[in-house]
């Protein structure tokens, strides 16, 4: 779900702890959402998605879990 084809949809930033700690963050790509997504309900859809994935990637969860 991350890439369509070699195309990122998202990218995880972990973050980094410690004196100049950085909080993580996830980078949504919106032109390949845009571009994958057939109209705005189903890019809504393919958006919440992403996020749940990139989310169950950060807590080392399964996305069905979050879901």
């Amino acid at each position: 779900m991350l890439e369509d084809g070699e195309v990122p949809l998202a990218r995880l930033l972990p973050g980094r702890p410690g004196r100049q700690e950085v909080p993580p963050r996830i980078v949504l790509y919106r032109r390949p959402l845009e571009f994958r997504a057939m109209d705005r309900e189903d890019l809504a859809d393919l958006v919440h998605d992403v996020i749940i994935e990139q989310v169950a990637n950060l807590l080392g969860v399964d996305p069905d879990e979050l879901a």
